[in-house]
C-alpha cells in the first residue's frame, strides 16, 4: 500500500508510529470528518408515550448528559484524540465564521457536558424519576420500572465501547440502561419503523445544506433527529409521517430550515440557520453527544509527495481521499 487511511482506529496509532522506519512509512494524523465520534439519539417517536415524555422533558436529557463521564470516554476508547463535546453540526461550518456564529458554537458544544453525577439525580428526583421500591433503579413517575434501551451497531465497535462506559455512568445514577447490540441492516429497520427508542451514532458531517437531518426533522434518513417519522412528514408535506406537535421546538426547527434555504444573502442565511442551532441550546440538548472531531492515523509510503499533513479521513458526507487532492500526489 502507498496511502492508507480507512480502517485504522486510533488505539492502532501507537503500533504505527513504533513501526515507521522498519514499515518504511510516515504516520499523520487527520481529522475524522464526523463532528461526532459517539453520541445517543433518543427516537422521540417512539411506541410507548410513558418514555417519549421523558425524552421531551429538558431536565430528563440534561440529566442523562451530566451523568456521563466524556472524559473517560475520549481516554478509554478514543485515546485521547476526540473533543469532549456536545452533538453539534460540523465545526468548519460557514455559518459558524461570525462573532455570532464562534460564540453559538461554543454555547453549543459545551452545552452540560461536564460531568454532575449529583445534579443529574436532583434533576431526575426533580421530574419524579425516583427508586420508588429500593432496588437502585429509578422508576417512571407513574411508579412503573423505567428502562432505557439503546441500539447500537454490532459493526462499529468504538460506539459499542463508547455505549458501554455511558452505560456504567447511567446506571451509577439510577438508570436502568441497557445495550441491544444489532446487526446494523436490523438497526436501521428499527430506526425507520420507530420501533427503536434510542440509537448510539456518530455523525453530524456538514451543516444545513448537505446533511440537515442532524439539526432538523426533514428527511427520510436513519439519523433523523427526533425521528425518522417526523422527516417522511415533512418530506412528503404532511401525507404520511408524523406531524411535529404544534407549537414544539421541532416544528420551528422545520420552519426555519423551509426559511433558511429561501435565503440567497448568505449572511442572512446563515444567521437564520443560527436561530435553529440557539434552540439546540435553549431546549436541549435533544440528541446527546459524548466526544466528537476526533483525529486518526493516516499511514504514507515514503517518497510519495504532495500529500497534505491534514485532511479528513472518513467522512460521512464528503468523498475521501478526494478532499487531499490525490491527482497532485507524485513519486520522486
Amino acid at each position: 500500500l502507498d496511502m492508507q487511511m480507512r480502517e485504522l482506529a486510533p488505539k492502532d496509532v501507537a503500533v504505527l508510529m513504533e513501526n515507521q522506519d522498519q514499515g518504511n512509512y510516515d504516520v499523520m494524523m487527520w481529522k475524522n470528518g464526523n463532528s461526532s465520534a459517539a453520541a445517543l439519539l433518543p427516537h422521540y417517536c417512539y411506541e410507548d408515550e410513558s418514555i417519549t415524555s421523558l425524552f421531551w422533558d429538558q431536565k430528563f436529557r440534561q440529566s442523562m448528559s451530566y451523568a456521563m463521564n466524556r472524559e473517560r470516554v475520549n481516554d478509554v476508547v478514543f485515546m485521547g484524540l476526540g473533543t469532549v463535546q456536545q452533538f453539534v453540526m460540523f465545526d468548519d461550518g460557514p455559518e459558524y465564521q461570525s462573532e455570532r456564529g464562534q460564540k453559538v458554537l461554543n454555547d453549543w458544544k459545551n452545552q452540560c457536558i461536564e460531568y454532575l453525577p449529583e445534579k443529574a439525580m436532583e434533576l431526575l428526583d426533580e421530574i419524579g424519576v425516583v427508586d420508588v421500591d429500593g432496588d437502585g433503579k429509578r422508576e417512571k413517575p407513574d411508579g412503573s420500572p423505567l428502562q432505557i434501551v439503546c441500539d447500537v451497531d454490532v459493526n462499529a465497535p468504538e460506539l459499542v465501547e463508547a455505549t458501554q462506559l455511558a452505560q456504567e455512568d447511567l446506571q451509577a445514577v439510577g438508570i436502568d440502561f441497557v445495550m441491544n447490540v444489532v446487526d446494523g441492516t436490523l438497526l436501521d429497520q428499527r430506526v425507520t419503523e420507530c420501533s427503536s427508542m434510542m440509537r448510539a451514532r456518530n455523525g453530524a458531517a456538514s451543516g444545513l445544506i448537505i446533511a440537515p437531518a442532524h439539526w432538523a426533522p426533514v428527511e427520510n434518513t436513519g439519523y433523523t433527529i427526533f425521528g425518522t417519522p417526523y422527516g417522511v412528514w415533512y418530506q412528503s408535506k404532511g401525507a404520511q409521517g408524523t406531524p411535529p406537535p404544534e407549537g414544539s421546538a421541532m416544528e420551528r426547527l422545520q420552519q426555519i430550515y423551509g426559511e433558511a434555504i429561501l435565503i440567497a444573502d448568505p449572511e442572512a442565511r446563515n444567521n437564520r440557520i443560527l436561530d435553529g442551532y440557539q434552540i439546540h441550546i435553549d431546549e436541549g440538548p435533544f440528541m446527546i453527544g459524548l466526544v466528537g472531531n476526533t483525529l486518526g492515523p493516516v499511514v504514507v509510503k515514503r517518497g510519495l509527495k504532495n500529500v497534505p499533513d491534514y485532511g479528513l479521513i472518513e467522512s460521512n458526507v464528503y468523498g475521501y481521499p478526494a478532499t487531499a487532492d490525490p491527482e497532485q500526489w507524485y513519486w520522486e
